[in-house]
């Protein structure tokens, strides 16, 4: 899953929850195959949830780097994005 994450810990956490999923449905399996399938997805959606959170949260500018980010500037970049959602799609965004 490192290979998908970029991160060995994020990784290794993805992969410990694919496998309690895993044994959590244990008696539905047919097959080994069938349970290394499973948990390959489950890990292979995680993985993918996880990373669809990290770009939202990229893009709602929470992304605090280097801590020059204070938290009134966090609140200023979500108001303006709910504003922005408010306008219809024919309203251009530069109108003011």
């Amino acid at each position: 899953m490192s290979f998908i994450t970029g991160d060995l810990d994020l990784a290794r956490e993805i992969a410990q929850e694919a496998m309690t999923r895993t044994l959590e449905t244990w008696d539905r399996f047919e097959s080994d195959e069938h349970t290394l399938r499973f948990a390959l997805r489950v890990g292979t959606n995680l993985a993918k949830s996880q990373w669809r959170r990290s770009k939202r949260t990229e893009l709602a500018g929470l992304s605090v780097q280097g801590g020059s980010e204070t938290m009134p500037d966090v609140e200023d970049r979500l108001m303006l994005e709910a504003a922005l959602r408010t306008l219809s799609g024919r309203e251009p965004a530069w109108r003011s």
